[in-house]
Formats: structure tokens, C-alpha cells, sequence
């Protein structure tokens, strides 16, 4: 009877301490619509798309409205470039995009007839959109203009393409239901399938660095990748649902949304550790189609049945140094490069550079009193800098390019 009560007591605390401690609360939508994809600016400004041509938006993190998309197809992508301007795409060849911040939403033609699943840009200027026909062909087009004009690509799948993550201008991925991964090198103009182990249909792809990335999918699926998508080995999610977007604040911190089909009911998984163990966040909620964390204030998921959730202060698991004074960064504002200067040697500290979209954009080791950042080839405006060092303690700043 002792080791019985022993027994189930260990099975408690390990189930207990599977839940994170970071709650998700219903925000109110306004629509039982379901919502396919969520894109935020910042941690209060951002969109959410879904069935019937549905746009709302949020300038302050907590209400809603709804905005006139001009369409009554299924939005199924979106995409914030910044506060201005946005791209939604869908079913029926449907782009829509807003350039100041969804006052009014304008039809985009599309060179190719299809229905698109996914939308990603590198820069203002460049951009591809993805998807395909039923389940026999895929589309990727790209603009080089801000959506003005988009071409078709060839991509070698014909596969429907469900993500694209692109890590610069020239090297990209995208990731199709039948769990095959291609990878261009020249900005789309050709591709090249890649080894990604599995068949199970892949939803989405995320990149914390030039070589790390992660592609998540149907039956609890994570792959992760840390050679640019050489090879890649499949994680221990502790799930079966369908995990349809993963989404990383820094090379560390990440979530994964989805949920039970059966069911109806919403999964939504983090980590601290890049991948290698992963909690389950507890919810109340219908199944999750998109989470959008644009950084460590807060973060967003929304899906079926106009739901849509919220989380804040999120927990990095790691320390947050008090001494900041330790550490100071100049110039600030700069142009071309700043330098970051430590008042104690660094014996394995790591920089990330992550712009307004949350997208991790620089990483770079320090194992000395300072390190200097070739800002120059980055786009003008505020990047968030985090510095852990060896002993997961962390700075957060600010960098200003202008």
C-alpha cells in the first residue's frame, strides 16, 4: 500500500510539473469565425485572420475590431511587415494588404491560381507567399517590390506548401503536407529537397539562426535542425496533436501551437532549452491554428471558434541580471556599427539581436570585454538586444539604426 500511495504521488508531481506556470486567458474576438493566423507588429499592435474573409485587429493587446478585408474568402495567412503595413493571404488566389495599419485593405493579383497557406517576408521590399492547388501542386511566389508585383517559382514539390522561413534574402525553406522541406540558396529561383525524415504533414517552420531551425506538424511532430537544414532529428514533444505553428524568441525560448482534431481542444507546448525538453501550458481553449509571441511581454494563439489567447510576462527560465550598469552599449543610435562593452571578462556569453517583429536576426558569442555588431546591413528602426551568459543570467537593451 506504501509503495501504491508512493507511486501515485510521483505520478502526480510529474504530471504537475509538466504545466507551465505561464496562463493563457480568452480575449474576446467578436466572431465565432474560425481564425487561421495571428501577426503581431509589437507586443499590442497585431492581426488576426480567418474564415469568410475575417480581419481584426488590436492596437492595445486586449480588444478587437473588425476591418473591412474586401473579400469574403477564407484567410488563411498573415503576415505584419511592421505597424503599417500587412499582407493577408488565402483560398481562391487572395492576397489583401493594408499600408496604413488596416485603415483600408486592397486586393493584390496573383500570378498563379491557388490557394495560399503561408506568407513571409524578409524585408519591406521582399517577400514570398505560399500554398498550392488541392493536394497535386504547389505555389510559391515572390515580390521584390512590397507587393506591388509577384512572380511564380518553381519549386521542384507538388506538394501544397503550408510555410515559409526565409534567413536572409537569398536562403530560404519551405515545408509542404507531405513532410518534405526544400531550401533555395538564391532567393527562390531554384529549390532543393532536403532529408526531413519524416511523411507527417509539416506546418510550420521557424529559424533561430542561419543554421538552427525547427519545422512542427502533424502527431506532435518537431523537427529540429542545426546545419541550415542538412540533416534533421526529431524531438520528444510528449504529443500527438497537430501542432500547427512554432514560433522562437530567441535561440532558447519557443512555443508550439495546435491542438486535438477529435477533440477540439488546444495543445499549446514551450521550451527553455532550444527544443530539448518541452512543457505543456494550460489553456481552456478550442484547437489553436497560429500563436504569434512578438516578444518576452507578451503572446498570442487564436482558432477555431474565434478564440483567441493571451499570455504575458513570459517566463524565459533564466535570471534576469540586476547589474545592469555592468554593461553599456555605444553609439546608440547608430548607423553602421555599436559596440557592446562588459565591465567583466565573458568567458561564453550569447548576443541576440532580435528586430520589431520578434525575429531573431543576429547571434554572436562573446568571450571577451566587448564585442563589436555590423548593424550596416540591417533596416533602420529599433532592435532588442539579450545577452545571456554562462550562467543563464540575461541583459535586455535596446539598439536604435538609423
Amino acid at each position: 500500500m506504501k509503495k501504491t500511495l508512493t507511486t501515485i504521488l510521483m505520478t502526480m508531481m510529474i504530471t504537475l510539473s509538466m504545466y507551465s506556470q505561464s496562463p493563457w486567458v480568452a480575449l474576446t474576438s467578436g466572431t465565432t469565425q474560425v481564425l487561421y493566423s495571428t501577426s503581431f507588429a509589437n507586443d499590442t499592435t497585431g492581426w488576426v485572420t480567418g474564415a469568410a474573409g475575417t480581419i481584426l485587429k488590436t492596437a492595445n493587446g486586449t480588444s478587437f475590431t473588425a476591418e473591412m478585408s474586401g473579400t469574403t474568402n477564407d484567410l488563411m495567412t498573415s503576415f505584419a511587415v511592421d505597424a503599417n503595413t500587412v499582407f493577408a493571404a488565402g483560398n481562391s488566389s487572395t492576397i489583401v494588404k493594408t499600408t496604413n495599419g488596416g485603415a483600408s485593405w486592397s486586393a493584390v493579383t496573383s500570378p498563379v491560381t491557388a490557394d495560399f497557406r503561408c506568407v513571409f517576408f524578409v524585408s519591406a521590399s521582399i517577400g514570398f507567399i505560399g500554398g498550392g492547388v488541392s493536394s497535386t501542386s504547389a505555389a510559391i511566389i515572390k515580390t521584390t517590390d512590397g507587393g506591388a508585383t509577384w512572380s511564380s517559382l518553381t519549386t521542384g514539390t507538388s506538394n501544397v506548401i503550408y510555410s515559409i522561413y526565409f534567413t536572409s534574402a537569398m536562403i530560404g525553406y519551405a515545408c509542404d503536407d507531405h513532410g518534405v522541406i526544400i531550401n533555395t540558396t538564391d532567393g527562390g529561383t531554384t529549390w532543393t529537397s532536403l532529408t526531413s525524415g519524416t511523411t507527417n504533414w509539416l506546418q510550420s517552420l521557424y529559424f533561430t539562426s542561419l543554421t538552427t531551425g525547427y519545422a512542427a506538424g502533424r502527431n506532435g511532430t518537431i523537427l529540429k535542425t542545426t546545419n541550415a537544414g542538412v540533416s534533421w532529428s526529431a524531438l520528444t514533444t510528449g504529443s500527438t496533436d497537430l501542432l500547427g505553428s512554432i514560433r522562437f524568441l530567441d535561440a532558447n525560448n519557443g512555443y508550439a501551437s495546435g491542438g486535438n482534431i477529435a477533440g477540439n481542444t488546444s495543445t499549446i507546448l514551450k521550451t527553455h532549452d532550444a527544443g530539448a525538453t518541452w512543457t505543456v501550458e494550460s489553456t481552456s481553449s478550442t484547437r489553436q491554428w497560429s500563436v504569434s509571441i512578438p516578444n518576452f511581454n507578451a503572446g498570442y494563439s487564436c482558432g477555431l471558434g474565434g478564440s483567441i489567447i493571451k499570455t504575458t510576462g513570459i517566463d524565459a527560465g533564466i535570471n534576469e541580471m540586476q547589474n545592469t550598469s555592468s554593461f553599456t552599449i555605444a553609439p546608440n543610435p547608430c548607423t553602421l556599427y555599436t559596440t557592446l562593452n562588459f565591465s567583466d571578462e565573458q568567458r561564453n556569453a550569447t548576443v541576440n539581436i532580435i528586430d520589431a517583429l520578434g525575429r531573431l536576426v543576429m547571434t554572436q558569442k562573446v568571450t571577451s570585454k566587448s564585442v563589436t555588431l555590423d548593424m550596416s546591413g540591417y533596416s533602420k528602426g529599433v532592435y532588442f538586444v539579450r545577452i545571456q551568459d554562462d550562467k543563464k543570467n540575461i541583459i535586455n537593451r535596446k539598439i536604435v539604426v538609423q
